[in-house]
């Protein structure tokens, strides 16, 4: 589930869609620029205090580095009311690490609460 549209007026218009576009936010640029070093330096610097090195962490390191991005998948939406279309980049689903969908997950689950009480 999406978030909810914000409540419109009589007469306004909806402003138009405007996709993220992650590869601009500070924390992507750090995840990009500084992963590999991290993985390369785990064992000696980090394994002791902190564990192993879980294989799963790549496979989300490298999701969240797809996420948004129509060059890994992407739908097309159209307005049925008007025929505007736009392409919608799939996401990584990967809550808790990347913060958009960790907050669409949120939308999510207060969405449900909502429509139970």
């Amino acid at each position: 589930m999406s978030q909810p549209a914000p409540l419109l007026l009589a007469g306004e218009l909806k402003p138009p869609y405007r996709p993220r576009v992650p590869q601009q936010s500070v924390y992507y640029r750090l995840v990009e620029e500084h992963f590999e070093q991290i993985e390369r330096v785990w064992e000696e610097r980090y394994q002791a205090r902190l564990g192993y090195w879980r294989s799963f962490v790549n496979e989300v390191i490298y999701k969240y580095l797809e996420c948004g991005d129509p060059h890994f998948g992407f739908a097309r939406v159209k307005c049925e009311d008007c025929n505007h279309e736009y392409l919608l980049a799939f996401s990584c689903k990967c809550r808790h690490f990347c913060p958009s969908c960790h907050q669409k997950g949120w939308w999510s689950l207060a969405n449900g609460c909502i429509q139970r009480y």
